[in-house]
């Protein structure tokens, strides 16, 4: 991982505001998927590993988005709504990529998630 501040959002301050072990290996995840919905964001931070694997509990959209809130306030992520009464996606900023160390391009939310197309085909 790079040693590249954190940019906050023009808006707010970042006092004492740092991504966690949890939000480094969940945001490296988006980047490696490009994008992810929100409903699949709330299993994957509910996400804990124990001695004998992994156990999967949801964490509530208000959970998940207050997290995903201080993504954004940190500038690491993007969020859209890309079609009607679906969820919304989230994807990694150009800061996120770059402070994450991603070899990824980084695609204008005017592009459909190509992850979309993959979900809805199976």
């Amino acid at each position: 991982m790079n040693e590249i501040a954190i940019r906050p959002d023009k808006q707010h301050t970042t006092r004492n505001v740092y991504p966690t072990e949890r939000d480094i290996r969940t945001l490296s995840w988006i980047g490696e998927q490009y994008g992810v919905r929100v409903d699949h964001l709330q299993r994957l931070l509910g996400r804990t590993q124990t001695e004998d694997g992994y156990v999967e509990k949801a964490v509530s959209l208000r959970t998940a988005e207050g997290i995903i809130a201080r993504w954004k306030k940190l500038g690491l992520v993007e969020t859209q709504k890309f079609v009607y009464k679906e969820p919304y996606w989230v994807w990694l900023s150009r800061h996120g990529l770059t402070f994450l160390g991603n070899p990824y391009a980084y695609l204008e939310s005017r592009y459909y998630p190509k992850s979309y197309a993959q979900t809805r085909s199976q």
